[in-house]
């Protein structure tokens, strides 16, 4: 993740390691909302989900908002993507907003709003 990089604004695509990650179909949910799209790892669409940015990514891993539109479960998830098989798995809370910020201790750390004001943490 670069530091210029928020929900709103980030690059559509971006190594991660080895790995080439690209959005399209991209749209604003909402007037001044984060930003969602479809996402391809190494040319290949990873289905189900419209994901969002910015993301982190390790050596297994990619972590990623990953929106869900559906009626009762509306908001955002943190996506894991396995980097060797593609396998999402969502994890967390349901929120309005996931703004990444680091990997610390086996721990994801965001923000769930786009000013940092409110800082929160999932156990991976």
């Amino acid at each position: 993740m670069k530091h210029y990089e928020d929900p709103i604004n980030f690059d559509i695509k971006q190594q991660c390691g080895n790995d080439l990650l690209s959005f399209d179909n991209l749209l604003e949910i909402g007037q001044g909302g984060p930003v969602v799209g479809d996402l391809f790892i190494n040319g290949k669409q990873i289905a189900g989900y419209r994901f969002g940015g910015p993301f982190i990514c390790d050596e297994d891993y990619i972590y990623i908002p990953a929106y869900n539109n559906r009626l009762f479960n509306l908001g955002f998830k943190l996506a894991m993507i396995d980097r060797a098989s593609l396998n999402v798995k969502l994890v967390g809370p349901s929120l309005s907003l996931i703004f990444l910020e680091k990997i610390q201790n086996n721990r994801v750390f965001y923000f769930e709003d786009i000013f940092k004001n409110k800082s929160n943490n999932f156990q991976l």
